[in-house]
């Protein structure tokens, strides 16, 4: 149980032998403080820095599954139209004829897929697309003007950027486009 104070003790603590502790042990007491809070400032920097750096890597990583998630639905919605897909190509074997025997098939490793090439069946030319000067535009350029643009005209950069410089900035703006 707490005990009762008496009411002039409380006035003597507060208005006396507080300020002359304060007086007497105060620039002790400030110093401390002073330190206390500078180790706390420090703590909270190093906290922040290490969430940044966790905060940047989470990011790369979903960027990472995003560009593959929509570079397989581009595939897929290549797939869905019709588009014929060229995948890497495996050189054809190499026949060595032993001098007395007959030639014998040497067998070749595939080499590994790192990505599927779409192969338009017949891409516009840069002069018949719906953005003037298309080749000279960087992608950054090329993204907000994609908004304005009619189906058949996001259809026809498509196979454009396809065939030409398949930029997947573009082709994922207009994959969204198409989407919506």
């Amino acid at each position: 149980m707490s005990e009762e104070r008496d009411p002039l003790a409380v006035l003597l603590d507060t208005v006396v032998y507080a300020p002359i502790g304060a007086a007497l042990h105060g620039p002790e007491a400030v110093e401390e403080l002073a330190a206390k809070g500078r180790q706390d400032v420090a703590n909270a920097r190093v906290i922040g820095k290490l969430a940044l750096a966790r905060g940047r890597t989470e990011a790369v990583r979903l960027a990472g599954e995003v560009q593959d998630v929509v570079g397989d639905l581009l595939v897929a919605a290549a797939r869905a139209a019709g588009a014929p897909m060229a995948g890497p190509t495996t050189p054809p074997p190499t026949t060595d004829a032993p001098a007395d025997g007959p030639p014998t098939t040497a067998p070749s490793e595939p080499e590994e897929a790192t990505h599927l090439t779409v192969v338009p069946d017949a891409a516009p030319d840069a002069e018949e697309l719906a953005i003037p000067d298309y080749d000279n535009l960087s992608a950054s350029q090329v993204v907000p003007r994609l908004d304005d643009l009619a189906e058949d005209e996001l259809a026809a950069v498509q196979a454009y950027e396809r065939a030409h410089r398949g930029r997947m900035t573009i082709l994922s703006r207009i994959a969204q486009l198409q989407a919506s």
